[in-house]
């Protein structure tokens, strides 16, 4: 039998009465792709109606929701027909002074016998809805199939859900509007309150039942779609990481790697990880105002950091995934769940930003079941719902999972490293459009200072970040040139700790300016910049400047020779980030 064409494609290339049959199957992604399709239509009919812009939106999303909950209703045919009926309804009860249900019959008009009539309260949406659906679970037990009574059940169970997220007195109001139908001026003399705030709690309320149908329909198509693969569950042991400080929020990724490292067998000091992973030898600052946070593509620099230390790994970077509607948003949560499971099956934690706060947490077991992650950060433990992800307070996605490691000498890694250094101080690493970096950074600092186009807040924010890193390139480079043996040839070896240590010296440099920077200008409690402040930051940024030139021209001279001679083996190629990244 051939395949009915009506099925095949995405959802946004079937017709509606195919979209019509899988909504009244249950298929919620069905159902949403028709209101995406003739949302417009049906504003552009509201407007028509009300006259009034503001109105017609109202109407339209009142009308959704109204269809929602009338979802049983909707035929196989005459869709649009369908939604137009329910957009006019709306539209004459806001516009008419009298007779609100003369248009629609609402909860309250169903006809009530017997002893019903005494135990449904009609003005509680609980009561209203637990009634509606054993009427038509009654109705229909004797002509449907199980699936399809189960299908109706757990309908009325997602509504009921959907307006318990709201507060005791937005979900007396949103009843009141919703099911009640009445006025805003109506319920303001009810609850003795003014129109206005009437409307910012209609509004509170419809964008936290919208959000709550988002996210219904999310873990219904999670659901689905983990009973495909079979539902698992699975627990490593707890990271030690609650408890644990950073000096900087620049810092949380770091922070949070050094306590997964132990589940791949391998242990690192805070100065060895910042730098292997190249982060203490890293500037980059706004240029002109010199901010406090620069802005960098989190993928690349993590990815790159990754390799560095021997790691492949699999990253997920959507920014402002949880405000902007797209039709693949299910999609992408899915492939963000399953990458988060398959890294906890591997047996390391997964890196996920804002799982419980807006820092990195190690996400360490998972329960298909309850639809929920096992998540650690710096402040505890805690759950992270399937649902949210990507719906913290940074609505974005950020995920880094460790895919496996590669066989890389310590040679081949120090020619990587030190690749990346020259690199980035040369200027040549890509940057955000308002950024400067590398050695290019102290001039444009300077240049803030001297305009006094510095923000006093980012001049003290980059020198505690610089001096955090730099006093970690000092340590990282003292022990690396004490302890090198990578090179196959013992003389080999002697060049390469001298020259480590000769940078090391300079870094170290470095380091006691930029250590004198920070106190004079803490983090906390950052003052205006006066003049004699300015001229001592100028003059000692010119110092570090000069002798951490010195330390980058002692590491090309190194890379150099390492290049040309004892390190055989294949060096990772250097991620680029992405182009849009810097428009």
């Amino acid at each position: 039998m051939e395949n009915d064409w009506r099925t095949e494609g995405p959802l946004h290339e079937q017709p509606d009465e195919e979209l019509v049959r899988k909504a009244q199957a249950g298929d919620r992604d069905a159902y949403n792709e028709l209101f995406i399709r003739h949302r417009d239509q049906a504003l552009g009919y509201a407007r028509r109606l009300s006259n009034d812009p503001h109105m017609a939106e109202d109407i339209v999303q009142e009308a959704l929701i109204k269809a929602f909950l009338h979802l049983g209703s909707l035929s196989h045919s005459g869709f649009i027909p369908w939604l137009q009926t329910i957009v006019r309804n709306q539209a004459l009860m806001r516009l008419r002074r009298g007779g609100p249900f003369a248009k629609e019959r609402p909860f309250s008009g169903l006809a009530i016998t017997g002893d019903d009539r005494a135990n449904v309260d009609f003005s509680n949406v609980d009561n209203v809805l637990d009634y509606v659906g054993k009427r038509l679970g009654a109705a229909r037990s004797q002509e449907e199939e199980p699936q399809g009574i189960l299908l109706r059940k757990e309908m009325w169970e997602s509504v009921r859900g959907l307006v318990r997220v709201l507060s005791k007195r937005e979900r007396s109001v949103f009843e009141a509007f919703f099911f009640g139908q009445l006025s805003p001026e109506e319920i303001a003399r009810l609850f003795d309150l003014n129109s206005a705030n009437v409307y910012k709690i209609i509004s509170r309320s419809r964008q936290k039942v919208v959000q709550e149908h988002y996210e219904f329909n999310l873990r219904d198509s999670l659901r689905h779609k983990l009973e495909q693969v079979g539902r698992r569950k699975c627990e490593l042991a707890k990271p030690s990481i609650e408890g644990s400080d950073y000096p900087h929020p620049d810092l949380t990724f770091m922070n949070a790697f050094s306590y997964c490292l132990p589940y791949c067998g391998l242990t690192m000091t805070k100065h060895e990880l910042a730098g292997w992973s190249h982060y203490a030898f890293k500037i980059s600052v706004w240029d002109k105002r010199i901010g406090p946070l620069s802005m960098h593509d989190w993928s690349t620099y993590k990815t790159n950091a990754l390799l560095n230390l021997g790691f492949h790994s699999r990253i997920m970077d959507i920014y402002n995934f949880g405000v902007e509607a797209t039709s693949n948003k299910g999609e992408l949560a899915w492939k963000a769940v399953r990458m988060i499971r398959d890294s906890v099956d591997g047996g390391v934690p997964a890196l996920v930003y804002d799982a419980l706060r807006p820092e990195f947490a190690l996400v360490y077991g998972y329960d298909d079941e309850k639809q929920r992650f096992l998540a650690a950060d710096t402040r505890g433990h805690g759950d992270l719902p399937y649902s949210l992800i990507g719906h913290r307070r940074t609505n974005s996605i950020f995920i880094a999972a460790i895919d496996g490691r590669f066989d890389l000498s310590p040679c081949a890694g120090l020619v990587r490293l030190l690749r990346l250094i020259v690199r980035h101080a040369e200027g040549k690493e890509p940057i955000f459009y308002s950024q400067v970096n590398g050695m290019r950074a102290y001039d444009a600092w300077v240049e803030g200072l001297r305009s006094h186009t510095a923000d006093p807040l980012g001049h003290a924010s980059n020198v505690n970040i610089l001096a955090d890193a730099r006093e970690s390139a000092a340590f990282f480079l003292a022990e690396l040139g004490r302890q090198w043996n990578g090179c196959s040839m013992d003389e080999e070896n002697l060049k390469v700790r001298k020259k480590i240590a000769e940078a090391a010296h300079c870094y170290e440099e470095v380091s006691g300016l930029f250590g004198q920077l920070r106190d004079r200008f803490p983090l906390t409690g950052a003052a205006e910049l006066d003049e004699a402040g300015r001229a001592f930051a100028i003059r000692l940024l010119n110092e570090a400047k000069q002798a951490e030139e010195r330390g980058v021209a002692i590491i090309e001279a190194l890379l150099a020779e390492l290049s040309g001679g004892d390190c055989p083996q294949t060096v990772p190629a250097v991620v680029e980030p992405s182009p849009f990244f810097l428009f």
